[in-house]
């Protein structure tokens, strides 16, 4: 059994099991519970379950969905009552209707089916309902193997075929791959949303085979790229291979490469390599970076061929393990750069990869113990360089009337969650003196949409914000997954005007991060299943475009300017 809900699974017949449903329904309409009755009932029930006495709770939700048998939640409580209590034959019936509703996971349910039929010894319809669970996209492929309650399926041999897992030793390197190709295709069938409207099926195959057939002349680093330059076809940023198991994968750089409009440059080093802030990277190994960012953005999934490429590309440049490995430089572990430094002179540097941060893409700006260009640069910081690494925060600017918000990542503060961060936001707005609000939001690359709802009515319950010209939003090419949501609604409900490039999502776009191993080569690899329209239906652009279009450049990060912030304040109030 695994815990979770429910949606409707087409096409598995229980008969008479359902006349339980039917009946609840036909009792709440002949004899409706008054209110309060109904209430006190709920919460009696919700008691029985909370202390786990499913002989008691049993009743108590059977009663329930007779007075509501509309709402899929009581239903899921009484299926798991029922479970509990051992009743798997009146538990089907119960998880059925919550499917039909609509309620939570679909697959969980429909796994819970095939557990309870498992359980009452019915092994044709278990596995019926198991392979139902599994091309719903029931995740939890490991409880096929643990689940107690599965036991008696084990030794079937339609339970071995209904999951494509490799054998544990396959005979050659090629079949390892192969076979994890198979598994990852199959994951891409169930997995997916729309996953081929960018590449037919088909072409998968032939790209998987080819993959596969080559095996024995490519490294796995290089069998690895190409597959990353495969899964980007399925047409969506989060979709992609992920990170590998092998040192490969952590031997990088301690350098943080940055793409401007003009070249890549050296914005945070380990503090023994600070003689090299500011300078533009020209090549690595001897390779044009303009070849190594292109081998790189091939690897890129994406939501659209915007900045967003250039920068993730440009991140990545520093996994000099990972390009020798895949032959595009001859040493990884010590390989020489050339360079132009800020004077303009260059020079040749060799630099010792390590792998004492192996990923820095979430320590905003740079890992806290690196020397920072932005700190080594002279003059004062705009506001917007401030706190990076903190989740979200606000300030009165010098002007007094316009309040910068520092929108920096979705996912809650524990000193102060987002909720009562936007309540307190919320009462600065409402001061008289504040007559402009700017939202920054290009440090912002996801994290939890249903956390931003307090922050949308904030904004909307300023009303001497909410209007054209002093209500902006800044977006940029790292404006990405949840906060491409947020972006998409602040949009869509308010009067907000946007400045700066184009956002790294598109307004409506399909992502989610719920990766899973290939058994074989150990890569992590993801495969969205979540559609977000936080935009309107018919609304197909690929970013939000800026009115004010103020993409970043390195002569203004040397100066230490926002010239998009800049932009904004230049602009007057309106009466």
């Amino acid at each position: 059994m695994t815990s979770g809900t429910v949606k409707v699974s087409r096409g598995l017949a229980f008969g008479a099991v359902l006349a339980v449903a039917v009946s609840a329904a036909q009792a709440q309409a002949e004899a409706p519970m008054p209110a309060p009755a109904f209430v006190a009932l709920l919460g009696q029930a919700n008691a029985r379950t909370a202390a786990k006495d499913w002989t008691g709770a049993v009743p108590l939700w059977e009663r329930v969905v007779a007075a509501n048998p509309v709402e899929g939640r009581f239903w899921n409580a009484l299926a798991t009552a029922r479970y509990a209590a051992r009743d798997y034959r009146g538990a089907i019936p119960a998880y059925q209707k919550a499917v039909e509703i609509g309620f939570g996971a679909p697959e969980n349910n429909v796994y819970n089916i095939a557990c309870s039929y498992a359980l009452l010894g019915d092994a044709d319809r278990a596995l019926d309902a198991l392979a139902r669970a599994l091309a719903m996209g029931f995740e939890d492929l490991a409880a096929l193997r643990t689940d107690a309650d599965l036991a008696s399926l084990r030794s079937d041999p339609r339970f071995a075929r209904l999951v494509p897992l490799p054998s544990a030793a396959p005979a050659t390197r090629v079949d390892g791959w192969r076979s994890d190709l198979r598994f990852l295709l199959w994951q891409i069938d169930r997995l997916g949303a729309d996953p081929y409207r960018v590449k037919r099926r088909a072409w998968f195959e032939q790209q998987f085979d080819s993959l596969a057939a080559s095996a024995a002349s490519k490294t796995d680093a290089q069998l690895a790229f190409a597959l990353a330059s495969v899964m980007w076809a399925l047409g969506d940023g989060h979709s992609g291979v992920m990170r590998g198991a092998t040192a490969e994968w952590a031997l990088s750089l301690p350098l943080q490469f940055t793409a401007f409009d003009d070249g890549v440059y050296v914005t945070a080093a380990d503090p023994k390599y600070r003689d090299l802030l500011g300078a533009r990277l020209l090549a690595i190994g001897g390779r044009p970076v303009e070849t190594l960012m292109a081998a790189a953005a091939e690897t890129v999934s994406r939501d659209n061929e915007g900045p967003w490429v250039q920068l993730q590309a440009s991140s990545r440049l520093r996994y000099t393990g990972l390009f020798a490995a895949a032959g595009l430089i001859a040493d990884g572990a010590a390989p020489t750069l050339r360079v132009r430094d800020l004077d303009g002179r260059e020079r040749s540097a060799a630099i010792a990869a390590d792998m004492s941060h192996p990923d820095i893409w979430n320590q905003k700006p740079n890992p806290s113990d690196w020397a920072s260009l932005a700190d080594a640069l002279p003059g004062a910081a705009p506001v917007s360089w401030r706190d990076t690494g903190r989740n979200y925060w606000f300030d009165t600017l010098p002007d007094r009337r316009t309040l910068y918000f520092a929108f920096n990542t979705l996912r809650d503060d524990q000193a102060e969650p987002l909720a009562a961060f936007s309540a307190r936001l919320g009462k600065a707005l409402a001061d008289p003196s504040v007559q402009r609000l700017i939202i920054d939001l290009r440090w912002n690359n996801g994290g939890n949409t249903q956390l931003v709802a307090p922050v949308l009515g904030a904004i909307l319950a300023a009303e001497r914000v909410n209007r054209r010209g002093r209500l902006f939003v800044i977006v940029g090419r790292r404006t990405f997954s949840a906060a491409q949501n947020a972006a998409s609604l602040i949009e869509r409900f308010t009067n907000a005007t946007f400045v700066g490039e184009p956002t790294g999502s598109s307004p409506n776009f399909v992502g989610e991060e719920r990766p899973f191993v290939l058994p074989y080569s150990k890569l992590t690899v993801n495969v969205s299943r979540l559609r977000w329209q936080s935009s309107y239906p018919q609304d197909r652009r690929t970013w939000i475009a800026p009115l004010l279009y103020v993409p970043p450049t390195f002569a203004d990060y040397r100066a230490k300017r926002d010239a998009a912030l800049d932009a904004i304040l230049a602009l007057p109030l309106p009466d």
